[in-house]
C-alpha cells in the first residue's frame, strides 16, 4: 500500500536523488562563476555514481515508490540536460552534436513513457521479453554489474569530453571511454524500445 505522498517525498532513496541534483547544480554554478571545470566534472560524475545505489537503497529499505521511479529518471535527465547546456557551446564536431541530440530525444521520450508506465504500475526493468543483447546489462532484478559499470563509465565519458576542451586529454582515454559510451547508447535505445512496448500494452 502506497504511503502518504509527503512521506514518500522523504524516503531515503528520494533524498539521495535530491542530493544528486544539488551536486550537479552546484557544479554548474561553480563552473559558471569561478571556472572550476574539474570540480564541476567530478560533481557530475559523482552524482551519477550515487545513481547506482538509489534503487538498491529503495529495495533494501522497502521504500520503493512510483514517485521514486519518476524522480530518479527525472534527476538523470535534468542532470544530463544541464551538462549538455555546458558542453554544446564547446563542441565543434557535428558527430558529437548529433549524438547529444539523439540522447536528448531518448531522454525526453523515455521520461514520458516512464511516467505513463509507472502510473499504470508497469516498470521497464521488470519486462519479460528482453532483447538478448540487453540481458548482459539488465536482468529481471535490474542492472547487472556490467550494466552498472557501463552506465557509470558512460557518464565519465561526458565528463572527460567536457574537460578535454579546457585541458590536454589523451586521445587514448577518449577512445577507451567511447567503448562503454557506445554500449550504453545501445542499451538506452533498447530501454526506450522496452518502454514503448509497455506503453502499447
Amino acid at each position: 500500500m502506497e504511503k502518504n505522498i509527503k512521506d514518500v517525498w522523504f524516503y531515503w532513496p528520494n533524498l539521495l536523488d535530491y542530493f544528486r541534483l544539488v551536486l550537479v547544480i552546484s557544479g554548474f554554478l561553480l563552473d559558471s562563476y569561478y571556472e572550476l571545470h574539474v570540480l564541476n566534472a567530478l560533481l557530475y560524475i559523482f552524482s551519477h555514481f550515487l545513481d547506482l545505489y538509489d534503487g538498491s537503497l529503495a529495495r533494501y529499505m522497502n521504500q520503493c515508490s512510483k514517485f521514486g521511479v519518476i524522480l530518479d529518471y527525472s534527476v538523470d535527465i535534468i542532470s544530463e540536460m544541464l551538462w549538455f547546456i555546458q558542453l554544446v557551446p564547446l563542441v565543434n564536431s557535428l558527430y558529437i552534436k548529433l549524438l547529444i541530440v539523439y540522447v536528448i530525444i531518448i531522454d525526453i521520450f523515455g521520461l514520458v513513457f516512464s511516467v505513463y508506465n509507472s502510473a499504470g504500475g508497469r516498470y521497464w526493468k521488470e519486462i519479460k521479453e528482453r532483447s538478448i543483447f540487453q540481458k548482459p546489462f539488465i536482468n529481471d532484478k535490474g542492472y547487472t554489474r556490467l550494466g552498472y559499470s557501463v552506465v557509470f563509465w558512460y557518464q565519465v565519458f561526458w565528463g572527460v569530453l567536457y574537460l578535454s576542451y579546457f585541458y590536454e586529454v589523451s586521445n587514448i582515454i577518449i577512445i577507451g571511454l567511447s567503448i562503454p559510451f557506445l554500449l550504453e547508447l545501445l542499451s538506452l535505445t533498447m530501454i526506450l524500445h522496452e518502454q514503448l512496448l509497455l506503453f502499447r500494452e
